[in-house]
């Protein structure tokens, strides 16, 4: 099975946050395929910088994840249409980095992980979603 995860479940592993455990699982399944967004290594790059870890330790976190990924995946025209696409039909206002994770999803087959409740305003099942617990939740 495809997996994508968005920021917000990479961020749960690497803090040891609510969801770490289910992300660890996936990563430890030799029969899960796990990817990234091209934006997720962006938006990992801007929140550990923004949160004050060094330069040097932030390529060092992203280029752990990335080798322990299958793949990144870049955003492409595709992509970046059905973003609008998703966006437009969502309940709600959401981000345009968020859909276009989302539709990285629904392009690679992947099943998103993530702990975004606004990822519920996309349309049911697209993309398919696995929700891990709030950051709050203890």
């Amino acid at each position: 099975m495809i997996y994508l995860l968005d920021t917000s479940a990479v961020l749960a592993h690497y803090f040891k946050e609510p969801g770490h455990s289910d992300v660890a699982q996936l990563i430890a399944d030799p029969n899960a395929v796990l990817g990234i967004s091209a934006l997720t290594v962006y938006e990992l790059n801007t929140r550990l910088r923004a949160i004050g870890i060094g330069n040097q330790d932030v390529v060092e976190v992203i280029e752990t994840y990335t080798r322990t990924f299958d793949f990144v995946a870049p955003l492409t025209d595709d992509i970046a249409s059905l973003g609008a696409d998703l966006r437009a039909s969502a309940g709600q206002r959401t981000s345009a980095v968020d859909v276009l994770i989302a539709a990285t999803a629904v392009r690679t087959g992947g099943t998103l992980v993530h702990r975004d409740p606004h990822f519920a305003s996309l349309p049911p099942g697209n993309p398919v979603q696995i929700v891990l617990p709030d950051k709050m939740q203890v």
